[in-house]
């Protein structure tokens, strides 16, 4: 997994769903927490994303229209891009979480997602100390 950043530099995060509500607050709170966020609501745009501005962190829901997660995976780490994954799911299933494993995956989260959890798995894959929390 990459984890190297330039010194001083704030850790690229790319969130990718297909819910933009859960998109966007993500990117808010992931922004206050002093990440810097880019965000995709297709696995098409994401892989595109990824290309033109490389993230350390893809934080992806499984499952999306058209292109689910562990596809959009296998297609960026065709890229020769190697972020830490980290999947979120309202359908937590063994064979998915296996699926996402093989692909290196990091993380598996569950829906709704614990902002704290899903902080300290980020700062874990950047190399950095978690951030505190906000309030939600």
């Amino acid at each position: 997994m990459n984890k190297e950043r330039v010194e001083g530099k704030a850790a690229t995060v790319l969130v990718v769903d297909d819910d933009a509500t859960l998109c966007k607050w993500l990117s808010s709170r992931l922004a206050d927490c002093g990440y810097d966020v880019a965000t995709a609501l297709t696995g098409y745009s994401a892989v595109e994303m990824l290309c033109e501005r490389p993230a350390e962190v893809v934080i992806m829901d499984l499952k999306m229209p058209e292109m689910g997660g562990i596809e959009t995976a296998r297609e960026m780490l065709k890229t020769g891009k190697s972020p830490a994954f980290i999947f979120m799911t309202g359908y937590g299933d063994i064979q998915s979480a296996r699926q996402a494993m093989s692909l290196g995956a990091c993380d598996f989260l569950t829906k709704p997602v614990d902002l704290g959890t899903l902080l300290d798995a980020i700062a874990e894959n950047v190399g950095e100390a978690s951030p505190d929390s906000l309030e939600e």
